[in-house]
């Protein structure tokens, strides 16, 4: 994902790139710790350290840019600010939990969902 965002005087775009884990359907749904805990083996969801929430705070105006297909699992994007969420190319693809946008927030959102995908 790429962020930009207007300077505060108005001058210059600044960018921001970020990488998120994306969901891995591979994963095991549930998978134990190689190292014993006082209770026994720690049991955890490996799908689940992936996907995670993406909060977008105190943004202010920027636009945000999806290049490559992303599956977020149940992970979801919560905005506060003005965004336009753009695709990089036309072919990106977004998929996750949804999107929430604050109060007195916009989002413009110009992502398709995969083919199929029950949001879209």
């Amino acid at each position: 994902l790429t962020l930009t965002r207007p300077s505060k005087d108005g001058s210059k775009a600044k960018s921001e790139v970020g990488t998120v884990k994306l969901f891995n359907p591979s994963l095991n749904q549930t998978a134990k710790e190689r190292v014993k805990a006082a209770a026994g083996y720690n049991i955890y969801q490996p799908r689940m350290e992936y996907g995670k929430n993406i909060y977008l705070g105190d943004q202010g105006k920027g636009t945000l840019t999806i290049e490559n297909n992303i599956n977020q699992g149940a992970g979801g994007l919560y905005f506060e600010g003005d965004f336009v969420v753009k695709p990089s190319d036309n072919n990106v693809t977004w998929q996750g939990a949804g999107i929430s946008v604050g109060e007195e927030s916009t989002v413009e959102w110009q992502v398709h969902n995969p083919e199929g995908d029950r949001l879209s």
